[in-house]
């Protein structure tokens, strides 16, 4: 199963909370897995997919057999920088004061 965060990729929105409820996406996707039997569940999670997985296993105890994590963030305010790049808005002085 491939899942993508609201707001990124190709899914609907424009609204990301960078990893904060996208672990609660996590943990759903993983509770249907779950409900089908299936045992052998691998995470497999790059940049804010990668920060979810840990934020889930985290705060929702799940246990994936293996999890495989790719460029989590460094920091927050490199993370914020990024987000407003994306979205070509002006990092200074925005994404220090939204950190703060």
């Amino acid at each position: 199963m491939l899942v993508d965060f609201m707001g990124s990729g190709n899914s609907e929105g424009n609204q990301t909370t960078i990893g904060y409820k996208e672990a609660e996406q996590v943990k759903t996707a993983f509770d249907y897995i779950t409900q089908t039997g299936e045992n052998n569940i691998y995470l497999f999670g790059t940049s804010m997919g990668a920060v979810a997985i840990m934020k889930c296993i985290n705060d929702n105890k799940i246990k994936p057999k293996g999890i495989i994590i790719e460029c989590p963030f460094g920091s927050m305010y490199k993370t914020v920088c990024a987000r407003f790049k994306k979205m070509n808005a002006p990092t200074f002085p925005m994404a220090g004061i939204l950190v703060f």
